[in-house]
């Protein structure tokens, strides 16, 4: 009797994927000691933003300029795909200089039920950067009524500025 063992990579980007989990990839990240460029630090390919990168998807409205460890940061133009939709072409745009989408590219994303993937490219120039979405996750046991509690609002709730 002879067992035959066939391994089969699998080609679909929901458990196919990178992470993206670095803080500094918050659009609510302010600091610019170091700034990022995802034209020299992302090798295309599927990714998911994950932990304190964002609250598992891409930012979907234009934040404000040096933001998320880059002086452009990048956001999808349109929403995220529902599953029934599946795999998607969507825009992504960077602000700079008061224009939100100065720079853009297209991506793929897919509805993988619980999160998001994205099919990332290298961005058009350096000091631009995808940024995960600012928001609570489940994770952070915070409930709105402890929001209360603090004094001021974080950088999630501050005006953004208009998309174009």
């Amino acid at each position: 009797m002879t067992c035959i063992i066939s391994t089969v990579a699998s080609n679909d980007p929901c458990s196919n994927y990178k992470n993206l989990n670095a803080p500094d990839r918050l659009e609510s990240f302010t600091g610019q000691k170091s700034v990022q460029c995802d034209q020299r630090d992302i090798t295309p390919g599927w990714y998911r933003f994950t932990g304190v990168a964002g609250n598992h998807k891409m930012s979907t409205a234009c934040p404000p300029v040096r933001r998320c460890g880059t002086h452009a940061p990048g956001w999808i133009k349109g929403q995220h795909p529902s599953v029934a939709e599946g795999e998607v072409t969507r825009k992504v745009c960077y602000h700079w200089k008061n224009y939100c989408c100065l720079w853009k590219n297209n991506i793929k994303v897919k509805n993988c039920g619980a999160f998001y993937v994205y099919e990332l490219q290298k961005t058009p120039a350096c000091s631009l950067r995808y940024c995960g979405e600012c928001s609570l996750s489940l994770n952070q046991n915070i409930h709105t009524h402890d929001l209360a509690k603090y004094k001021s609002k974080n950088d999630c709730d501050r005006e953004r500025p208009k998309s174009y």
